[in-house]
């Protein structure tokens, strides 16, 4: 399971590098980004099991 806190780490990584490049001189909070990419992510995954019900 040590995948799964490597993964996680370079998420919250990426996200941050994000949330420092989106609008330079300032930054955005990293629960911002985290948030929207994980509604995203949430939204894509009832949408996909939604899709296969049928």
């Amino acid at each position: 399971m040590g995948w799964v806190a490597g993964l996680g780490a370079a998420f919250v990584l990426g996200c941050d590098l994000i949330a420092r490049v989106v609008r330079f001189p300032y930054e955005m909070p990293l629960s911002v980004i985290v948030g929207v990419i994980g509604a995203a992510l949430f939204l894509w995954l009832l949408l996909r099991r939604r899709s296969r019900a049928h």
